[in-house]
């Protein structure tokens, strides 16, 4: 765990960079006019792609071959210094004094309501930020990145662990790479790592890893953007004024945050009049674990602007943990391919808001996709219309030549040679000098390293011998399980995974405590897999269990084969299960009030059963699955009548649910054929592909169709139709789920087959269902509704203190609804979430057949697994 959080230092981000160098050049200190230091103040050599950046002490090296140049330096504030330069022979030094901006005001038409400037230019930003995330077809570069980072305080427990690793407090620690970056609209990715070079320790070699993602502000998926619809809505804008540079006229936007949610962007961005791209930014956010700060500056490439460098500053608090981190980066050799639909969009936006009458008489014209590039200007609702038509036209495109439409394509990989590399190849490619402590910081850690060498040896081949013996079986495995790998698919590269799997584990979900079974020891669960292709394997498992109280050693035995086509499965067991078989009540609160206050909730019956599973692959958006049944079940009595505390005339109540339809629901013996199929719909699923592997994502609202029929003398037949939905309103994250269904035909049914309702009546609540509904009582064989409704807010009530906005708590209102024959039950309630979501707690009232009943509280326990008593 240690190195995990202590790597977070390293790769707390998500940004990229370039680079490239020659023989001769220029070297010097870049510093503003009051003697300062300009740390990573930009470098490029107008023209070409050439370009480097400053370190954090101002000092910049650049290689350049024989002859004349053109030199820009930038940085964000301050006015672009541009001088002409020969390179003849050896490194020139050349200082660079800049001085700041010029802002100034005015410019700006504003609306009649004197609304801030900022929002007119804002909305013509918004409205091509589309445009500008789709006129570059695909590009190569190849970028030099180098994160540092430092732990300043570690909490005593992590200490022994940091001092195995070799990780030292105050130490600066150093990791750089060479880049291949390639992408392809509209969502394809690769990085190859070409070289790395870091002093972390040798303990830790192979767990750095830098990517990017925040400079993508133009991405329409991106909520966080203050250039796009959907980020938009979070964000207040201010207009400061205007400076030129190169010629441009570039508007100074200043981005307020309405609420402080980790995430959220506070700072300035830098918008070029005219073209409403991006001229450069300054921004900070804060994580729950730390905060950031980030500048990217932009330059144009054939016409585009493009990032061509990014710094970030990181500092880390969190579990005690105190560090920091900085990574700096630079964008270089851009090779374009521009996307002439998007690439050739350069009108003169017109503001609805502020150009009524001009706006509504364009707006009046039915233009389609090429008629519209022909008019020299543009309002922002025809940009908008025009970006979605060029998304239709895209897909209709794609079906009609049947490609396959990917949400992301993206690849990773990493050169053989990338740790091989040696000090004269660095010497050509570290675009960023080297700063003091980073230079000190190599030098310390090398000795360090030399120092313990003998030390770090045995500590690597401890690490070496642990994944080696993790094939050998220890007794200790049986308790925290273990995986078995064998006969590798490429016996030269063991990365590409094995044939065959034997894993030990599952232990606790079968030990608990109940009063029907007592005292049940979960065994832990033994399978095994083989891989028959990339596509295609065959498992086996078994789980056995035993009650020590009815002294009855129950389990099941499965096994099963899938392929590209269909899956195929059977399981044969006999077990314990709860009437409800969605088990609203959880086995560890059930058997702690059981154990500590004689109150035991849990019903609970055993089956003996042969279970057949078939699940076609149909496609992307349907899947079907079903399953055959054939079942004994037995009714089972309390076995234990009071917990730890012996309270006279408190006792556990019969195992028999009691509900009106029953004089007693208890049974006698029987056997059941079953016989179950889900349809379910993902109209809006995506394909997201990450090193060759697919894996379908919903979004959108998902649909389900499922049947249950039982055949025999206690035959039934259930439909159901349901409804999830998850999605972002403005502000807001809401949750939709919804189920209708009914029973038809045959009705003469065991209290078994009823539809149970996932109820509550504890104080701690492991389910987001109904907050306080008894489990069994209102279980009905007829026809019935649910629907479950949650808004989560990042600020309504509490959430309106900065303190908890920045920290990520939130708020949440809720409603919730059942309707039988039997109830009319509603639920409204209040909840908040925080401390990184251990304090989640609710506040609910409860509303039956129409009428106000009462009013409770709960704590909200999201418990999956673990030991049960």
């Amino acid at each position: 765990m240690l190195k995990k959080l202590l790597l977070l230092l390293f790769i707390t981000q998500n940004l990229f960079a370039v680079s490239g160098e020659a023989s001769l050049g220029l070297k010097g200190k870049i510093k503003n006019e009051k003697g300062e230091t300009m740390p990573f103040a930009s470098v490029l050599v107008k023209g070409t792609e050439i370009g480097t950046m400053a370190n954090q002490d101002g000092d910049y090296e650049i290689k350049l071959k024989a002859g004349s140049y053109e030199i820009i330096f930038q940085y964000i504030g301050y006015q672009s210094v541009t001088k002409k330069v020969d390179v003849a022979e050896n490194i020139q030094t050349l200082n660079i004094v800049m001085k700041e901006v010029s802002i100034e005001l005015g410019g700006v038409k504003v609306s009649n309501n004197n609304e801030d400037p900022a929002l007119t230019i804002m909305r013509k930003t918004i409205a091509m930020s589309p445009i500008h995330h789709k006129e570059v077809e695909s590009y190569s570069l190849r970028n030099y990145v180098r994160g540092s980072f430092k732990v300043d305080n570690v909490p005593f427990i992590f200490k022994k662990e940091m001092e195995k690793n070799f990780i030292k407090e105050g130490q600066t620690y150093v990791m750089e790479s060479v880049n291949e970056i390639k992408f392809k609209q509209p969502n394809s990715l690769s990085e190859k790592t070409l070289s790395i070079r870091s002093n972390i320790p040798p303990t830790m070699k192979g767990s750095e890893n830098i990517s990017f993602s925040r400079v993508n502000f133009y991405n329409p998926t991106n909520a966080e953007s203050p250039v796009t619809t959907k980020g938009a809505i979070n964000y207040k804008y201010v207009y400061e004024g205007f400076f030129q540079d190169k010629g441009l006229y570039i508007n100074k936007i200043k981005i307020i945050p309405k609420i402080k949610s980790p995430g959220l962007y506070r700072g300035t961005i830098n918008i070029i009049e005219g073209t409403w791209s991006l001229h450069s930014v300054d921004l900070a956010w804060e994580e729950e674990v730390g905060s950031n700060k980030m500048k990217v500056i932009y330059s144009p490439v054939e016409d585009i602007w493009m990032p061509v460098q990014a710094t970030l500053n990181s500092k880390i608090d969190a579990f005690g943990v105190e560090g920091s981190a900085q990574i700096i980066t630079s964008f270089k050799n851009y090779q374009l391919v521009k996307n002439p639909k998007y690439a050739a969009i350069k009108p003169q936006v017109l503001d609805d808001k502020i150009f009524k009458t001009e706006a509504k008489d364009l707006n009046r014209k039915k233009l389609d996709t090429k008629t519209i590039l022909s008019q020299k200007e543009l309002t922002t609702t025809q940009l908008k219309k025009l970006s979605k038509d060029l998304q239709k036209e895209e897909v209709k495109e794609k079906k009609e030549k049947k490609e396959e439409i990917i949400a992301s394509d993206y690849s990773r990989s990493v050169d053989t040679l990338a740790r091989k590399r040696t000090e004269d190849f660095w010497a050509e490619e570290r675009q960023v000098p080297l700063t003091e402590i980073e230079v000190r910081g190599y030098q310390r850690t090398d000795s360090i390293y030399v120092a313990n060498a003998t030390k770090i040896q045995v500590k690597l081949k401890e690490d070496s011998l642990k994944k080696v013996q993790a094939n050998k079986f220890k007794f200790g495995h049986l308790i925290g399980g273990n995986s078995y790998s064998f006969n590798p698919i490429d016996k030269k590269d063991k990365k590409k995974g094995y044939k065959d799997y034997f894993t030990i584990g599952g232990w606790k979900e079968d030990t608990r405590y109940n009063a029907v079974e007592g005292i049940n020891i979960g065994f832990p669960r033994l399978s095994y897999r083989h891989r028959i292709d990339s596509l295609g394997s065959f498992s086996m498992n078994v789980k056995p269990h035993y009650s020590i109280q009815r002294e009855r050693l129950n389990g099941s035995f499965g096994i099963g084969y899938g392929q590209k086509k269909f899956s195929i499965g059977a399981e044969v067991g006999r077990k314990v299960f709860q009437m409800n078989n969605e088990e609203p009540i959880n086995n560890f609160v059930n058997a702690t009030y059981a154990l500590l206050d004689n109150r035991h909730f849990g019903k609970f019956f055993e089956q003996k059963y042969v279970r057949i599973n078939f699940s076609p692959r149909i496609n992307d958006n349907f899947t079907l699955r079903t399953n055959l049944l054939f079942a004994e079940r037995y009714r089972l009595t309390n076995i234990q009548n009071q917990g730890f505390r012996k309270i006279a005339d408190k006792y556990y109540q019969s195992n028999d649910p009691i509900h009106q339809d029953f004089k007693t629901t208890a049974f006698d013996m029987h056997t059941q054929t079953r016989f179950n199929a889900v349809l379910t719909y993902r109209p809006f699923s995506r394909i997201r592909i990450y090193n060759g592997v697919r894996r379908v994502q919903t979004y959108g609202p998902t649909f389900r169709l499922e049947n249950l029929s039982a055949f025999g003398e206690s035959g039934f037949n259930r439909v159901e139709l349901g409804m999830n939905h998850d999605f972002k309103w403005k502000l807001k994250d809401v949750s939709l789920r919804a189920e209708i269904g009914t029973y038809y035909g045959n009705k003469s049914m065991y209290f078994l087959d009823y539809k149970h309702f996932n109820g509550n009546e504890t104080f701690v609540q492991t389910h987001q269902d109904f907050r306080d509904l008894p489990y069994y009582q209102y279980s009905t064989n007829g026809g019935y509704a649910q629907l479950f409704a949650k808004v989560d807010f990042k600020r309504l009530f509490l959430t309106n203190i900065p303190y908890l906005q920045r920290k990520g708590w939130e708020e949440r209102l809720y409603g919730n609804v059942l309707l039988t024959n039997q109830i009319k039950h509603y639920e409204l309630g209040y909840g908040i979430k925080g401390l990184f979501g251990l304090l989640n707690a609710e506040v609910y009232s409860i509303f039956n057949q129409n009428q106000y009943s009462h009013t409770g509280f709960r704590v909200y326990l999201p418990i999956k697994s673990g030991v049960n008593f």
